[in-house]
């Protein structure tokens, strides 16, 4: 199943859209599994809290809190959110940010796992901002 942008499994908390990227707050509860899907444009996901697995490209990864996932867009994947309820943040990044990324050879055409570093950083937000 492919979902358009904006259509994410799990409890939406929060959602906002900033110059062509949108950020979603997202908690997977515990024992909850995804069917397997794709989205129709490229990810970030930032594991701000808990521990999930994920099958995608006949791969299998474990993912911990401070990790942040690349998605490409329509990559294959599912998640089995087992014993711990699962906070993210998933920016879905539309096609004018794609082009000015690989203006500085990155790639977000290919799926990838980082520990710490820059989503060290990013998980000390507390919460998508209020506007008001």
């Amino acid at each position: 199943m492919k979902l358009p942008p904006g259509k994410l499994y799990g409890r939406n908390l929060k959602t906002r859209e900033v110059a062509g990227l949108r950020l979603a707050e997202v908690v997977y509860p515990a024992g909850y599994q995804t069917p397997e899907h794709s989205h129709d444009l490229p990810q970030l996901c930032l594991v701000r809290k808990g521990i999930f697995a994920e099958v995608y490209d006949r791969k299998r990864r474990e993912v911990r809190p401070l990790s942040l996932i690349t998605r490409p867009a329509g990559e294959r994947h599912a998640q089995r959110f087992r014993e711990w309820e699962v906070h993210c943040l998933i920016v879905e990044v539309e096609t004018g940010w794609q082009e000015r990324v690989r203006e500085h050879q990155v790639s977000l055409d290919h799926s990838a796992a980082f520990h710490g570093g820059l989503s060290v950083w990013l998980a000390t937000i507390p919460r998508i901002p209020n506007r008001g």
